[in-house]
C-alpha cells in the first residue's frame, strides 16, 4: 500500500537526489522535462495553507489530552507515548508497546500532516473511518486499554478521571459548551488537535516555490523521474507524497494488511 501520511518532504529531496544520481544521462535526457510541464507539476506538488483551527479552545484540550497519561488503564500511557512530536508524530521502532507493555502488530501511524487526509480511513490498514475513531477504539479497546491482562479498566472509569478534573471541566466547558464530559467529547477534542500536526517547511517546498538554489541538480533530475518514467507519482502524487489510498505493490508478505478488513475500497 501507498504510505498514507506526510512528514517525509523533509526527505524529499534526499531521495530524489538518489533516483537523479542513478539515473544514467540517457535516462534523464529521454525523459526531461520541458519547462511547461514542469512548471505543472511544480504547482501540483505546492503546499496549502495550514488548516484553519475553528475552536482554539478545542484544540488546546485536545493537545492536553493528547499527553494525558490517565486516559490509558494503566494511567501511564499517553496518546504521545507512540506518537513522538520530534518524530513526526509516530516511532522509530519497528513496532510499537501497548498500555500492557506488549508489541502491537505495527508501529504507530504518523499522525503529521494527517488533517490534510480528508475522509480517507485511519491507520496502517484502514480499520478506522476518521480520527475520532481511532482515539475512541484504542482507548475503549485498543492499544491504551489493557485488553491483555486479566484487569482491563473499562472506559467508564477512564472517563471520570477526566471528568472529576476541575480543570478538564473547566476547559471541556469553554471548548464545548453545554456537552457531556463523555468519550466522544474526548476523542473529538484529541482528533481536533492531531488535525493541527503540520509538516514543517522543506527544501522541497521552498524549490516548487521558485527557488531554484533549495535542491540540488541531481535532486531535479530525480523529481522528472519521480513524476515520470519511474511513475511514483501514480501512487505518491501532491504536496504530501501520498493518494491516501490503498495499492497492491506487488511484496510477498503474510500481513494482509487492508485485506484483512472486509471495508470496500
Amino acid at each position: 500500500m501507498a504510505l498514507r501520511l506526510s512528514g517525509y518532504r523533509l526527505a524529499a529531496a534526499v531521495g530524489f537526489a538518489v533516483a537523479g544520481v542513478v539515473a544514467t544521462t540517457a535516462c534523464v535526457a529521454a525523459q526531461a522535462l520541458s519547462p511547461e510541464d514542469l512548471a505543472t507539476l511544480r504547482q501540483e506538488y505546492r503546499r496549502p495553507p495550514p488548516r484553519p483551527v475553528e475552536n482554539a479552545a478545542l484544540v488546546g484540550l485536545g493537545r492536553a489530552l493528547f499527553f494525558e497519561p490517565r486516559l490509558s488503564a494503566s494511567g501511564t500511557t499517553a496518546c504521545a507515548s507512540c506518537h513522538f512530536p520530534a518524530l513526526g508524530w509516530g516511532v522509530t521502532e519497528p513496532k510499537s508497546r501497548n498500555d500492557s507493555g506488549k508489541l502491537t502488530l505495527r508501529k504507530s501511524q504518523p499522525l503529521i500532516g494527517l488533517g490534510h487526509a480528508g475522509d480517507a480511513p485511519v491507520g496502517w490498514d484502514g480499520r478506522s473511518p476518521t480520527l475520532e475513531a481511532q482515539a475512541k477504539a484504542s482507548i475503549e479497546t485498543g492499544s491504551m486499554s489493557m485488553r491483555e491482562t486479566d484487569a482491563p479498566v473499562k472506559v467508564e472509569v477512564i472517563v471520570a478521571r477526566i471528568r472529576s478534573d476541575p480543570a478538564y471541566a473547566a476547559q471541556f466547558a469553554a471548548a464545548l459548551p453545554g456537552s457531556a464530559v463523555d468519550i466522544d467529547a474526548i476523542v473529538t477534542a484529541i482528533a481536533a488537535f492531531e488535525r493541527t500536526l503540520e509538516p514543517g517547511p522543506a527544501p522541497f517546498d521552498a524549490w516548487v516555490e521558485g527557488d531554484e538554489a533549495a535542491i540540488p541538480a541531481a535532486a531535479k533530475r530525480g523529481f522528472a523521474l519521480f513524476a515520470g518514467q519511474a511513475n511514483c507519482f501514480a501512487c505518491h502524487g501532491g504536496w504530501r507524497f501520498t493518494d491516501d489510498k490503498f495499492h497492491d505493490v506487488g511484496t510477498t508478505t503474510t500481513d494482509r494488511d487492508a485485506g484483512a478488513s472486509t471495508r470496500t475500497r
